[in-house]
This record gives structure tokens, sequence and C-alpha cells, in this order.
């Protein structure tokens, strides 16, 4: 986990039009392009973790920790099925 991981979760999220802002942490910031409610709780049932960032005046963003490698595919297919454009 590290530097390679944060990249690499940053491309993948890219690439299915997420918006993710650039992060020197273990963790990735995403615009969800809606308020962030509704897509906590649909990753929530499907597993998945997130924070949401309504708390600090960020009310369509969550924040996205670095997971394993063997589980970083789940959580990319996670948020890119729920925040696919509806």
């Amino acid at each position: 986990l590290g530097r390679q991981a944060i990249e690499s979760l940053s491309r993948e999220l890219t690439a299915r039009g997420i918006r993710v802002y650039p992060s020197l942490a273990n963790f990735v910031l995403i615009d969800c392009g809606r308020p962030s409610t509704a897509a906590y709780q649909a990753l929530l049932q499907k597993g998945v973790i997130v924070r949401p960032m309504a708390a600090w005046g960020l009310a369509n963003h969550l924040r996205v920790s670095i997971a394993t490698a063997e589980q970083m595919p789940r959580v990319v297919a996670a948020l890119a099925s729920v925040l696919a454009p509806s």
C-alpha cells in the first residue's frame, strides 16, 4: 500500500469519469457530482466503507481510503456502479 496504490486508484476512478483530487495521504477525495449521502449508503450496502465529507463543508464528496491490493478492484467496481450517471 502506498503511493502506487493511490495513483492506481486515482487512475481507475478518473477513467470512469469520477473526479479525484490529488492526494499525498493514504486516501483520495472524490467528487460525487451530487450530494454524497445516497452514494455513501449504497456503498455501505455493498460492504464498502468510505467517509462522507459533509461535516467539512464538502456535501458532494467522499473520502476513499486505500484497501489491500485484493480489495481494491471491488472498491473501484462498487464506486463505479454507485456513481454511474443516472
